[in-house]
């Protein structure tokens, strides 16, 4: 019947959105009469009451339709995003998402909820299988073919064919070079002459439970690649054992290949395990045992001090597994000893 009720609000001041998600066919209003929230009227809900006549009466909107193919023109392709934008002056001005629609098993597809206006479309392959495109035949928004869409119209024939994409894969392990890490983000950059020049995202993909990934949706050209472990149990790397893209390795991509081998072997961002002091005790006259614990493997400096000087270092020591006994020297009457991580 076209009501509807909101519940679960606590007193205060609301705006209401009313949108068609179901098919795109009328436009989304805020209330009442406004194109969007900040444009809205303010609904003033008290406690414990119901607030009525919140209506809206949405208009018709307009709509883009067309046929996604593979390289030959033909071959349909299914599941294809397609996205509409629109011109905003917002933040410097960009080309703002408006709504989308996938295509079907024939590479058919259907935006609507669109407002009269000027939009640019986007296609992507989300499984990065097929090169992303802008219509018409363009590599990216800014430099797509605007569409202008009429009132409560649908416009056709808003059509791509998408070339096969070229793909990276590699294995992701820990220290040891075997352990295989899963949920690592692999990255894949290119360069830009953009603002100054930088390193511009392409695409990524994760590693799966062996630490193998796979990049899709690359044009040909020259990339570097950047692994990093969202939980921050290892640290970032780019390919090849470089600490950033900066100093990372060229992978040349050609046209419509894979390029295997792009590997890594992340090390622990565990930070050193601290040394503990177990026991401390005299053997003879000035002579003592430090008798300690820490990580196998890292150099600790005993230091020592009496209560007024500074810290001075003792010889370094290499921890072993167990509990470690360092044999040291004073002849003070009193004297405060530490362990230090050595650089």
């Amino acid at each position: 019947s076209g009501n509807y009720s909101i519940g679960g609000l606590a007193a205060g001041t609301y705006r209401v959105e009313f949108t068609d998600w179901q098919g795109g066919n009328y436009l989304k209003e805020s209330y009442a009469d406004a194109v969007d929230l900040d444009s809205g009227t303010d609904i003033i809900v008290p406690a414990e009451q119901t607030v009525t006549g919140i209506n809206a009466s949405l208009a018709k909107a307009s709509r883009m339709t067309g046929k996604v193919t593979g390289p030959d023109g033909t071959t349909p392709l299914a599941d294809i995003n397609v996205s509409a934008f629109r011109w905003t002056n917002a933040d410097g001005g960009y080309w703002d998402w408006v709504s989308d629609g996938d295509t079907d098993l024939s590479g058919n597809y259907s935006i609507g909820g669109l407002a009269a206006g000027t939009y640019r479309v986007e296609f992507t392959d989300w499984q990065g299988n097929y090169v992303k495109k802008s219509y018409a035949d363009a590599v990216d928004l800014d430099s797509g073919t605007d569409i202008i869409v009429p009132a409560e119209q649908t416009v056709t024939g808003i059509n791509a064919s998408l070339a096969k994409a070229s793909r990276m894969s590699g294995k992701v392990t820990g220290p040891d070079g075997t352990t295989p890490l899963t949920d690592i983000e692999v990255s894949a950059y290119r360069w830009t002459n953009a603002d100054g020049g930088y390193w511009d995202h392409v695409s990524l993909g994760y590693t799966d439970l062996s630490g193998n990934y796979s990049i899709g949706g690359l044009t040909a050209g020259t990339y570097r690649v950047q692994f990093h472990d969202w939980q921050g149990n290892y640290l970032d790397e780019s390919y090849a054992d470089a600490v950033d893209l900066d100093s990372g390795t060229d992978i040349v991509v050609p046209v419509g290949k894979t390029v295997t081998g792009i590997n890594a072997s992340l090390a622990s961002a565990a930070p050193p395990e601290p040394a503990v002091i177990v026991k401390f005790q005299k053997t003879s006259a000035g002579q003592y045992e430090i008798h300690y614990t820490g990580k196998i493997g890292q150099t600790y400096i005993i230091q020592k001090r009496n209560s007024l000087s500074a810290w001075t270092d003792e010889s370094p020591h290499t921890c072993q597994s167990g509990v470690n006994i360092v044999p040291v020297t004073s002849s003070a009457s009193s004297m405060f000893w530490r362990l230090k991580t050595a650089p």
